[in-house]
């Protein structure tokens, strides 16, 4: 993680990354790899770094062109095959939990049957399910 350059509010994260060390120059600045592979343009100062944690997994990120289908496992969650911006990658089953940003689940799902909403609120009834809490407090529903 990194000191950001700018930090015009309190409210603004503190640090920025995660990212990874790839050199370390003589003057003893580092340079860094993003999560996307990219190695950021400038180079930083070890007080400018924080550890999360040395054994943190990275886990790269890849950008979708685009879904090819989709599929229902057993358990009822959906599967996507995805086709990757990078021609290196071969297209893939990804499981909708793994998606970052679901932007494009929602926008295959209307390309595929533009007159059906359903998709999308089940969607936004996971996200929103995921993102909050149980809120039944103790003593509450006995």
């Amino acid at each position: 993680m990194t000191l950001p350059d700018v930090r015009n509010s309190k409210l603004e994260p503190r640090y920025e990354g995660p990212y990874k060390i790839i050199h370390r120059t003589r003057q003893g600045t580092l340079q860094l790899l993003d999560a996307d592979g990219k190695v950021l343009n400038r180079k930083y100062a070890p007080q400018q770094l924080k550890l999360v944690s040395s054994d943190t997994f990275f886990e790269p990120t890849a950008e979708v062109r685009g879904i090819v289908k989709h599929r229902q496992e057993k358990d009822g969650s959906n599967t996507y095959l995805v086709e990757w911006k990078d021609k290196n990658f071969p297209n893939q089953w990804v499981p909708y939990s793994d998606f970052k940003d679901t932007a494009i689940i929602m926008k295959y799902h209307d390309s595929i049957n533009p007159n059906s909403k359903s998709f999308r609120k089940n969607a936004q009834k996971r996200r929103r399910s995921e993102q909050e809490p149980n809120e039944l407090s103790e003593g509450e529903g006995e």
